[in-house]
């Protein structure tokens, strides 16, 4: 059987050094080594680990590369998930998505965002900066227009 050649392209420079000084202090390090070596010789390949830069010049990565540094220089917590609780935790995810998109309510809101998304900057706003947004994209906000939805005695014209 023929060696093949592999080439894993990372813009994870920090992991690279760690592999590379063999850094027996983290134990994450250790894992993926091991994980590595094990992918070698159950494949029989050879493998290069080649770093590329991510991120160059893009707006707001500057900003991910930090917090990932942060958080790759954090305490890490093992806490392995068994293959059924990964599916259930997956299975709710794609039920609770579907309740969202077939829904009865909350339509006015499904308008703006049609799929929840973690990385929207409106999660980075108090709940309070929030609802003033979602008010604000559904009409719902104490303006003439709208009490005169809810109040039909009020004019729908500003008094002003």
């Amino acid at each position: 059987k023929k060696t093949q050649h592999t080439v894993i392209f990372t813009d994870g420079k920090s992991v690279l050094q760690s592999l590379e000084n063999a850094n027996p202090e983290s134990p994450a390090c250790q894992s993926l080594a091991l994980s590595i070596s094990s992918f070698i010789n159950t494949f029989a390949v050879k493998l290069t680990l080649q770093w590329i830069p991510g991120h160059s010049n893009i707006q707001g990565n500057e900003r991910a590369d930090i917090l990932a540094k942060a958080g790759a220089n954090s305490q890490q917590h093992d806490r392995p998930i068994t293959l059924q609780t990964a599916k259930q935790i997956i299975r709710s995810n794609k039920e609770w998505m579907n309740e969202w998109a077939m829904g009865k309510t909350g339509r006015a809101l499904f308008k703006h965002m049609t799929t929840p998304n973690p990385k929207d900057a409106i999660n980075d706003l108090t709940r309070q900066e929030q609802v003033i947004i979602f008010r604000l994209r559904t009409q719902h906000v104490p303006l003439n227009a709208h009490l005169h939805r809810i109040q039909p005695k009020i004019s729908p014209q500003c008094q002003m």
